[in-house]
């Protein structure tokens, strides 16, 4: 009888467990696809679904280990029983690689290798992927559970955004750069699954119409070709027959050499037929970006400017302004294809710096107090591969500068480069001896002192001079140490600005950090900072022995002092896993990152945030996310020597004075 009973009991478990098993896959049936990114406009109640789903999925992973496995199980047997070839057939947006890969385990392994191979991927890709989307639905919940409280704010702001990002990204830009991309991987590398990932979300795009004069004149220009190139691909892809793909790239190529042509014409934009949404707007509820100041009275946009001047530079950003209603004038720059996330990140550090600058000034006994901090300007983020980037005002690049002084005085701008060329014409050919021989004979052709006369031809009087050379030295020696304990790269001189009152120096475009510029294979920096001959001419008669040294101690002493503040933003910085510093500090060193590369900038690139699919981007993170912890932990570990004075030696702690001696001198050498 007790065997009997227990025989019962173990029955009616099963029973249960059998039935939580199928409420799991129920509920993994509300789960958003893993290629599908939610929509900030949906409902909240579809939200709440999403969020339901995650919440049961976590309280079933503290009920039992083997009933998320049920439900991670469900979902896989769903997504990977036709993945391969319904992408395939379907010509969906699915990277090269992965087709790759599919296509070698569905013929080469058998099926209990597949199957663990499956799920040994799918453990690893799992937590990522929530992660990633977790982060959506979070910031999703939060605007609409303030929509109800503030609707017309919420709406603005995301008509705004999203008008921002359709002007900073034309319909023209996203076809040049993706016929580029997909020609290359068919003729280059025939590889037509690659080229269809790159058209087709454009294709999907023109299909749903235009929404802006911009976009219906561009499909009435390129509309039908384009459409005719598709269906020639559809039909070679059927067939496998080579006039199909021959005639869809005639087409194409005719639109690309079209397209190149119009963009190369267009040097600005009317609001009115980029954005007639923009164009209308006035007296908004939204503040100007960049100008919140907590106990001020808050300034908001009162119209835009209709006229957009696009710059005359490789990523074309636009310069827009934008009228306050404090009547004054906002301008930004607007800019495109390219994750500015990371600049935003380097402004809360700089925030951070200046404030322990301006707490050791107040300390300070010192009689003659010198004013120190670093130039900030507003950072506004508007989607992963678009953002506002407030004007640094009254300000120019040290390239203009030197590049106005030169032709002033009859120099040509290059001067030293033609000097290289002419004293050795197969410069990259020679023995480091030779190549120093050639430097130095290039910068015999001139003094250096460029910088220096700028300071002096554009004070009025010796004691603005003096002062404009003081703020100078002092902020080109406070940027020196910062940027060295940021690993700050690509300083080149169109990087670096001077303000035309104060002289005080500015960095701008911070894409370079955590000493990726020394990584590189082609032309790597092995400088700390940028301390050339024309940077150093312009300080004081005593060069960097005077003020500039002095401050550089003072700098490094008040970062050492606060290294724990210091680390705790930067771990921080290094550790979001929304950037991708990892895969650009090392993408000529490994294929596999460089095609991963292409194909996370062209899903974040080719398409504005309104109209693209995040699953390239999660693939991206998931593809190296234990190489980038690893590479993390190391740049801390390096940060964390560098303000401990043990960055050249980790066995010898370098006191202030001698770690900045050392710093001058690789920066000089």
């Amino acid at each position: 009888m007790i065997i009997v009973k227990v025989k019962m009991k173990m029955k009616v478990k099963m029973k249960m467990k059998v039935k939580v098993k199928v409420k799991m896959k129920v509920k993994a049936k509300q789960y958003l696809p893993i290629n599908q990114t939610p929509n900030i406009s949906s409902n909240i109640s579809s939200q709440k679904i999403s969020s339901s789903g995650s919440f049961s999925d976590s309280d079933s992973d503290s009920d039992s280990n083997s009933d998320s496995d049920s439900d991670s199980d469900f979902k896989e047997e769903s997504r990977e029983k036709n993945s391969f070839l319904e992408s395939y057939k379907n010509e969906k947006k699915v990277p090269f690689y992965q087709l790759a890969n599919k296509k070698e385990n569905l013929k080469g392994n058998s099926r209990k290798t597949r199957q663990k191979t499956r799920k040994q991927n799918k453990i690893e890709n799992s937590e990522n992927h929530h992660r990633s989307h977790k982060y959506v639905n979070d910031a999703t919940l939060i605007i609409e559970g303030l929509k109800p409280f503030h609707p017309e704010i919420i709406e603005e702001a995301k008509m705004i955004s999203t008008e921002l990002i359709r002007i900073a990204i034309s319909w023209h830009e996203m076809w040049f750069d993706s016929l580029d991309e997909a020609s290359q991987y068919y003729f280059s590398e025939k590889n037509f699954p690659g080229m269809m990932a790159t058209l087709t979300p454009l294709h999907e795009i023109i299909e749903k119409g235009g929404e802006t004069k911009s976009e219906i004149e561009f499909l009435n220009d390129y509309g039908d070709e384009l459409v005719t190139a598709r269906e020639n691909c559809r039909q070679f892809s059927k067939t496998r027959n080579e006039n199909f793909i021959s005639e869809a790239w005639e087409n194409y190529f005719r639109c690309f050499r079209r397209i190149k042509k119009d963009i190369s014409m267009i040097k600005s934009l009317k609001l009115e037929t980029a954005s007639p949404h923009l164009f209308d707007l006035q007296n908004s509820h939204i503040s100007i970006p960049g100008t919140y100041r907590p106990g001020l009275k808050e300034i908001y946009i009162e119209k835009f400017d209709p006229e957009i001047v696009i710059l005359k530079t490789k990523q074309r950003p636009r310069k827009i302004k934008i009228y306050g209603s404090d009547k004054l004038k906002y301008q930004f720059l607007l800019k495109g294809k390219e994750d500015i996330r990371q600049d935003e990140r380097v402004m809360q550090l700089f925030g951070l710096v200046n404030t322990l600058l301006a707490n050791s000034s107040t300390k300070s006994s010192t009689k003659t107090k010198l004013h120190l901090n670093i130039q900030r300007y507003a950072v506004v983020p508007l989607s992963p591969n678009c953002g506002l980037i407030g004007w640094v005002p009254h300000s120019d690049s040290l390239h203009d500068l030197i590049k106005e002084y030169r032709e002033a005085n009859g120099i040509v701008l290059n001067r030293e480069h033609l000097g290289i060329s002419d004293f050795a014409p197969e410069f990259h050919k020679l023995q480091i001896p030779q190549k120093v021989e050639a430097f130095e004979y290039a910068l015999s052709l001139g003094d250096g002192m460029e910088i220096n006369k700028v300071l002096w031809l554009k004070s009025q009087n010796s004691e603005i001079w003096l002062d404009k050379r003081t703020n100078y030295t002092t902020s080109l020696a406070v940027m020196s140490m910062v940027g060295y304990i940021l690993g700050l790269g690509d300083r080149h001189p169109s990087n670096i600005l001077m303000n035309q009152y104060s002289g005080q120096i500015s960095h701008i475009d911070f894409g370079d950090c955590f000493e990726a510029a020394m990584e590189r294979s082609q032309f790597p920096e092995k400088i700390p900072f940028r301390l050339t001959r024309m940077l150093w001419n312009a300080m004081e008669i005593s060069g960097v022995d005077g003020i500039f040294r002095s401050t550089c101690e003072k700098t490094m002493n008040i970062l050492r002092s606060n290294r724990d503040s210091l680390m705790a933003m930067l771990e921080a910085f290094v550790y979001d896993p929304l950037f991708s510093w990892k895969l650009n500090s090392h993408e000529e060193n490994n294929n596999n990152n460089k095609k991963l590369k292409k194909l996370q900038t062209r899903s974040s690139t080719m398409l504005p945030l309104y109209l693209r699919n995040t699953s390239n981007q999660d693939s991206a993170l998931d593809f190296e996310n234990e190489e980038t912890n690893e590479k993390a932990v190391s740049i801390v570990l390096r940060i964390v020597n560098k303000l401990s004075g043990r960055d050249f030696d980790g066995s010898i702690k370098l006191e202030i004075d001698q770690q900045v001696q050392k710093l001058i001198e690789e920066a000089t050498w």
